[in-house]
């Protein structure tokens, strides 16, 4: 069983990194244009061409950030069934988070569990900084011409905190792989040893037992005998 948690969960994990590295890619790239869209030769068509394509990084991101395996969003904490990012123009980032804040975690052995996910809210977003939110600033300062230095350097800040967040996910391959290792040498020894029983010839093992025996039965009666002596 421990072995089977392991494969569901390795396939999980394998989807849940590389999401995340593309969502790095993208954020490298929403720097750059931000990069670009400081220069002073840009007229505000220009700027306002490059703030369609940090919108189209942001959808992207927010794709990503949906991402499932097997029926079961990854990012949404223990929510597993809600998408946990939609679009909503209310919001001070353009998205909302609809999972929850929390984690799941599969015992991988005897007594031992890991946990196998982080939610959005964490992923995303922490009292320093919000992916979406430092996307949505860099539109808008190109949109209208303002701080479009600071909003690049808030890209830039979201950019190393997901990059920070996603080695929970490599960690946890190398855990995953290094159990499987141990837990498929322990089956190979106990079908070995189970095999070595299943082998036994039955008429002999019951000679050798009865021999046994009578054996401790004649060393009960000695030991009696003995005991008696002063």
């Amino acid at each position: 069983q421990y072995l089977q948690n392991i494969t569901s969960l390795t396939g999980s994990l394998n989807v849940a990194d590389p999401a995340l590295s593309s969502v790095v890619e993208a954020l490298s790239s929403a720097q750059s244009v931000g990069v670009a869209g400081g220069g002073a030769t840009l007229n505000d068509l220009n700027r306002q061409a490059l703030a369609q394509q940090i919108q189209g990084i942001q959808q992207q991101i927010m794709g990503l950030a949906n991402t499932s395996y097997n029926g079961h969003y990854i990012f949404s904490g223990t929510a597993a069934t809600t998408e946990p990012y939609a679009a909503d123009s209310s919001a001070a980032s353009g998205v909302v988070y609809n999972g929850d804040s929390s984690s799941n975690s599969v015992e991988i052995s005897q007594g031992q569990a890991m946990p196998i996910n982080l939610p959005g809210s964490q992923l995303f977003s922490n009292a320093a900084t919000n992916v979406f939110q430092s996307l949505q600033d860099l539109s808008n300062a190109l949109n209208t011409n303002g701080d479009i230095s600071g909003a690049t350097s808030e890209v830039q800040k979201a950019l190393s905190y997901v990059s920070t967040q996603q080695t929970f996910y490599g960690n946890a391959v190398d855990r995953l792989n290094n159990a499987q290792t141990f837990l498929t040498q322990e089956q190979l020894q106990l079908t070995s040893a189970e095999s070595a029983t299943l082998s036994v010839d039955m008429a002999s093992a019951v000679t050798d037992l009865t021999q046994a025996e009578t054996v401790q039965q004649a060393l009960v009666q000695a030991g009696g005998k003995i005991s008696q002596t002063n």
